[in-house]
């Protein structure tokens, strides 16, 4: 049952509530389109996540497939890697010549290269994705 829909510029959250699992989760979306899920034991957990977003995203972060890269909409062209949730997966930069590299927490080759940011995205979803399974 949808309960609540946050409002932050084009970034939304449609929040629905499980009464059964007694779990909150809001739909994230961004000019439309759905970017990511997060969840929460209650309606505030939510809303304290999409709040926490919007202001990475208020910052020039970029948010798809359930992944913020911070750092994508500004002169910075680096920064962290984090899920929705807040759970750190690593760091990005762009070279002089506008390649992207991602580098997990922890390693010190990157995982991921790409020539430019958007491709870098995906491929960091890809390699999540894989790596969740």
């Amino acid at each position: 049952m949808g309960i609540a829909t946050e409002t932050h510029g084009n970034l939304t959250c449609e929040v629905e509530a499980d009464e059964v699992e007694n779990q909150y989760t809001g739909t994230l979306k961004y000019n439309s389109f759905e970017v990511g899920r997060v969840s929460g034991s209650d309606l505030a957990a939510v809303r304290a996540q999409f709040q926490m977003i919007a202001s990475l995203v208020d910052e020039g972060a970029q948010i798809r497939h359930g992944i913020i890269v911070c750092g994508y909409h500004n002169d910075e062209l680096r920064g962290d890697v984090l899920l929705v949730d807040g759970e750190a997966l690593g760091t990005w930069y762009m070279d002089d010549e506008e390649w992207c590299y991602f580098t997990v927490d922890g390693e010190t080759e990157p995982k991921c290269t790409a020539p430019s940011a958007w491709m870098m995205h995906d491929a960091i979803a890809e390699w999540h994705t894989a790596a969740s399974q």
